[in-house]
């Protein structure tokens, strides 16, 4: 998932459901016309494509084959399981019912 969200409030203001995404979400933005574009961040929780190929061993079975994917890069793995919980339709959880700790980068939930 990608997160956008106000800098100056850590209020989250968009999302980009997903776990991988392609290299080109770096540049990815969101417009909301009550804010500037440079008060608007992104926090990426998941894996992001590098454009780049690895070659890995995978079991399969008995045998062990080699097998070519894309590199990736991971982000935020620490709010994971917040992910799964908001992507789960038997869980109450709603993106926004967090914001993010502008200080430490971190999604926090809102205290009500």
């Amino acid at each position: 998932m990608i997160i956008f969200f106000n800098k100056k409030t850590g209020k989250i203001i968009g999302t980009v459901d997903g776990r991988i995404h392609p290299k080109e979400s770096k540049s990815w933005s969101i417009n909301d016309s009550s804010l500037k574009k440079k008060d608007i961040d992104k926090m990426i929780i998941g894996w992001q494509e590098t454009g780049e190929k690895e070659e890995i061993t995978v079991k399969v079975g008995k045998k062990t084959v080699k097998e070519t994917r894309s590199k990736m890069i991971e982000h935020n793995l620490n709010h994971f399981k917040t992910l799964q919980d908001i992507e789960n339709d038997k869980t109450p959880t709603n993106i926004f019912d967090f914001e993010v700790d502008v200080k430490y980068n971190k999604l926090v939930r809102i205290k009500k």
